[in-house]
């Protein structure tokens, strides 16, 4: 009995010390070693989602009020010559960079509002990490 309660407790252990990924993707970086110890909330695996990619990019102020979540605007990326249609996911609420408090309507100017905005199905080739570009202003027909 007192064998089968140790292992009971060595698999209760292992439970709790596994990681499980909450999607599928492929493990990108491991950045602590065997045997190191993880700080608290510390990040123990990178992995890049097996997923349509999504582009991760910095919105001037003068531009935040159009850019609403649901809205489509073309995403350019480095190295392919077409460019590609993005619905916009999600837009900080707060500005990165500077402070919002205190600031002079110059300075408010300079406020950067991270944005991130899916791309469509045509972009799934594409790895993750590469510089991409969105048009902020629309452009009108001739």
């Amino acid at each position: 009995m007192a064998a089968e309660a140790e292992v009971a407790l060595q698999q209760q252990k292992l439970s709790d010390l596994t990681v499980v990924a909450t999607r599928d993707g492929v493990l990108d970086t491991l950045p602590y070693n065997l045997g190191e110890r993880v700080p608290l909330n510390g990040i123990v695996a990178v992995i890049q989602a097996s997923r349509i990619p999504y582009a991760r990019v910095y919105v001037p102020s003068t531009h935040r009020v159009n850019m609403v979540p649901g809205k489509t605007v073309t995403v350019h990326v480095d190295g392919v010559d077409a460019p590609f249609d993005g619905t916009v996911r999600w837009v900080a609420t707060e500005p990165s960079f500077t402070p919002y408090y205190a600031l002079t309507e110059e300075d408010r100017s300079r406020l950067m509002y991270l944005a991130e905005i899916d791309l469509t199905d045509n972009a799934a080739s594409l790895p993750s990490g590469i510089p991409a570009q969105v048009d902020l202003v629309e452009q009108a027909d001739d």
